[in-house]
């Protein structure tokens, strides 16, 4: 990091979005993904900082336990991932810089062409059975949501935390029930299961974040079938 070349004109604001972000790869190998998400991350972040620019961090939910909803920004940390400790890890050290830092802990983030949205839309179109879990959940935001915040944290240069997830977790197979409905397909081929049977490693009890430091920015949680409508 110490050697790669900033842009020559004066850096006004930078977000840092580049990360390991897959909890078994980081699961598998801490080492180098921490170089990533930890090293890298806060050495960057030093360098933009010193050339006198307002840094902004993507953070997760993650770095909590998930055992209570809507964690605050003041809670303590409380990670049960390898990427979650990371990310923790991380913001401990950035926080250092107060005033020129700001970092934002999303819960989930819902692109339109996610994969396995795109897969439901496509069996359930073709009359085929899925299988969303029904004790899994997340409290989405869409991407374009998720943009607008970074966008308004960085360009009032705002900093400390800010959480921003929808107003309440929901299921899997809750969303899984809204796009069958949104798409006219027969409900009966939405049929949950449990991420238990599935060898899926630990997920959340609760993934939603008290987002209410939003109004600062003219904004508020969304519902989280906003982000499935989108």
């Amino acid at each position: 990091v110490a050697h790669w070349p900033l842009p020559p004109a004066p850096i006004s604001a930078a977000i840092l979005c580049a990360a390991v972000t897959s909890l078994e790869r980081c699961r598998l190998d801490p080492e180098s993904s921490r170089q990533v998400n930890v090293a890298g991350t806060t050495a960057l972040a030093r360098r933009l900082i010193e050339a006198g620019a307002f840094v902004v961090f993507i953070s997760t939910n993650l770095v909590f336990d998930g055992e209570t909803p809507f964690a605050k920004p003041t809670d303590a940390f409380n990670p049960r991932t390898e990427y979650g400790r990371q990310k923790a890890e991380a913001e401990a050290q950035l926080l250092a810089w107060e005033e020129q830092i700001a970092i934002v802990r999303f819960s989930k983030v819902l692109s339109p062409d996610m994969p396995l949205f795109q897969s439901w839309i496509r069996d359930l179109k073709a009359g085929k059975v899925i299988h969303p879990f029904s004790d899994m959940v997340m409290a989405p935001v869409s991407l374009a949501f998720a943009v607008n915040v970074l966008l308004e944290v960085t360009e009032r240069r705002v900093p400390g935390i800010f959480h921003v997830s929808a107003m309440r977790d929901v299921s899997y197979a809750a969303a899984a029930q809204h796009i069958a409905r949104k798409l006219g397909a027969d409900m009966e081929l939405v049929q949950p299961t449990s991420y238990r049977e599935s060898g899926v490693g630990f997920a959340p009890l609760n993934t939603s974040l008290d987002s209410s430091r939003l109004v600062d920015l003219g904004l508020r949680a969304p519902d989280a079938r906003d982000a499935f409508d989108e």
